[in-house]
């Protein structure tokens, strides 16, 4: 009897208190997107990847250089015309080149993973520090203005359903939030 009273009591008091939140939500996507940083960051990692790309057809240049030689050599090994003592010293220029090469694409794909690895890395210490400047900018301005929950309207679960199958357009204050953002950004 005493917890049934208690159970009503607790409800009763969740309801009131439901009633009195203030909430709002916030598209968190679109803010990221429109930021500036995120625009500048995206900037840096273009060049980054264009630097690696560059770098990466050098190295493949060097390595269709060897192939074009190890063809070459596959030639002339082929010749039956040539003494035993050329057969062998092509032999060893052949076994040099083939592993060159192989040395040569193991060197670049080591350098792609490196450096895939590394720009990665720093878009997402990018992405955190860009998600920590626009969530300070929410608390500030749901302080502010008294909010009590703030929501991702965006948000999904893990099997990528929506979390609000419905938010009245009035509880969003993703513009107001971006107008604050967009005063951040250089003149």
């Amino acid at each position: 009897m005493n917890f049934t009273k208690t159970a009503f009591a607790l409800a009763a008091l969740g309801t009131v208190a439901t009633a009195e939140l203030k909430v709002a939500t916030v598209n968190i996507a679109q803010l990221f997107d429109g930021y500036y940083k995120t625009a500048e960051t995206q900037k840096v990692v273009n060049l980054e990847k264009a630097k690696m790309q560059k770098e990466n057809d050098s190295r493949l240049e060097k390595i269709r250089g060897l192939k074009e030689k190890h063809d070459k050599l596959t030639q002339e090994l082929g010749d039956p015309s040539i003494t035993e003592k050329k057969k062998i010293d092509l032999m060893k220029e052949f076994e040099q080149v083939r592993e060159q090469g192989t040395a040569l694409e193991r060197e670049r794909m080591e350098y792609i993973k490196r450096r895939t690895a590394a720009l990665n890395e720093k878009a997402a210490d990018d992405a955190r520090a860009i998600f920590g400047e626009i969530s300070e900018e929410i608390t500030l301005i749901s302080e502010a203005d008294g909010y009590d929950v703030v929501l991702n309207k965006q948000g999904v679960t893990a099997k990528g359903v929506p979390i609000f199958l419905y938010a009245n357009e009035t509880l969003d204050i993703t513009p107001k939030i971006k107008a604050k953002l967009d005063e951040k950004a250089p003149k």
